[in-house]
């Protein structure tokens, strides 16, 4: 990856100057002017489906394959076209009664992807009516609740995975609710005692990564920083235990090393912003200013495209940066509206504080009830150091 963007930032650089020299001409057909890196076996697989893909797009088993391998890439890389080149692929299918459960799941994911939670449930809810041993559709109900902070709806999810035989799936998935709620210890224990049952690295890094959550909310420094990395080995260029792992750094003002986290792994806006918080930290007022532009440039371009994915980032950035504390929270509030989570709640909550009483904090505060939330977690502040004062 890395030889890669150096030979991407190789022909900019190429490029910028080209109107300021002369062009250029080998010596000879022999000389090498630019060599390109071998494609690795998922990007071969990836060419070869798309030219499967494109002689018949109603192609059932190579459209499931291709829309997979996008939908996979779209959430290792968190790369917003990838969704859009998986929904094409799907789009013979978007109102079929009759595809295949593979379509029908795949089309949940992407619903999912889209912060389309409620339409993903019904998907789901209709393959496991068909299907109730569908074990995928049955463990992505599940994150779905997760997402829409419906912790207590998503356990009994969690159950239904033991009653089809997949016990130790079954209990990871319970244990990173209790995680989330006033049970974290229990379901960090449960965690460490299942941990050598999993084999997949991908599920691997998302267990480790819970792990290094509840270890911190624990107060286990050492422990959640070596989950965290270990969680990385596996899958290095997965954005959200990146997001997570800076924002851990980032608790303990070790800025620098979240630069060195971030270094060549941009690549959507929650990254960029934790590179701004890292320069911040440290007074790299220059690199600073370069990298704020860059998210503003960003949000302007959201705007343009009537894009509300970033919402989150533009309000934890005009929190941090602008001061713009009840814009900021309109914000969050929009967000809260669709996802919820510790981390939106503790910036509603942080911005709650500069602004006063309002009803997105009084919607935390009763979620906070309702779901059983682990307070310790949710009022930490942003910069770990002290509890928000409720």
């Amino acid at each position: 990856m890395r030889q890669v963007r150096r030979l991407f930032l190789s022909i900019l650089c190429l490029l910028t100057v080209a109107v300021l020299a002369a062009p250029y001409t080998p010596s000879s057909d022999d000389k090498v002017i630019l060599q390109l890196l071998p494609l690795g076996d998922v990007d071969q697989r990836f060419q070869q489906l798309r030219l499967e893909w494109k002689k018949n797009p109603l192609e059932a088993s190579v459209a499931a394959e291709l829309a997979t391998l996008y939908l996979d890439r779209a959430q290792d890389r968190a790369g917003e076209r990838y969704l859009g080149y998986a929904q094409a692929v799907l789009a013979p299918w978007s109102n079929s009664k009759t595809a295949s459960l593979d379509i029908r799941y795949l089309s949940a994911r992407l619903l999912q992807a889209q912060h389309q939670f409620v339409a993903a449930i019904h998907m789901l809810n209709s393959i496991l009516k068909i299907n109730p041993a569908h074990i995928s559709a049955r463990f992505s109900l599940a994150s779905l609740y997760e997402a829409r902070g419906e912790y207590q709806q998503g356990q009994q999810v969690c159950k239904q995975l033991g009653r089809n035989g997949e016990m130790v799936l079954a209990a990871l998935c319970v244990a990173n609710f209790w995680t989330l709620t006033n049970k974290s210890e229990r379901g960090l224990r449960l965690l460490i005692s299942l941990m050598y049952q999993v084999e997949d690295p991908i599920l691997k890094s998302w267990v480790l990564g819970i792990m290094a959550q509840a270890s911190f909310v624990a107060g286990q420094i050492k422990q959640a920083d070596h989950y965290y990395q270990q969680g990385l080995a596996l899958t290095p260029k997965q954005a959200y235990l990146l997001t997570a792992y800076a924002d851990f750094l980032l608790a303990q003002n070790r800025g620098k090393e979240v630069l060195i986290l971030l270094s060549g792994k941009i690549r959507d806006a929650r990254l960029l912003l934790r590179v701004a918080l890292a320069h911040k930290m440290l007074r790299n007022n220059r690199a600073l200013e370069v990298v704020l532009q860059r998210l503003r440039l960003g949000f302007e371009e959201a705007k343009w495209r009537v894009d509300n994915s970033g919402a989150l980032v533009e309000s934890r950035y005009l929190f941090e940066f602008e001061q713009e504390f009840a814009r900021a929270l309109e914000l969050a509030y929009e967000h809260w509206q669709v996802e919820k989570s510790p981390y939106v709640a503790r910036l509603i909550l942080n911005l709650s504080a500069e602004v006063g009483k309002n009803k997105a904090s009084v919607a935390v505060r009763r979620w906070l009830i309702q779901e059983q939330i682990q307070r310790k977690d949710l009022w930490l502040s942003f910069n770990g150091a002290e509890a928000i004062n409720l």
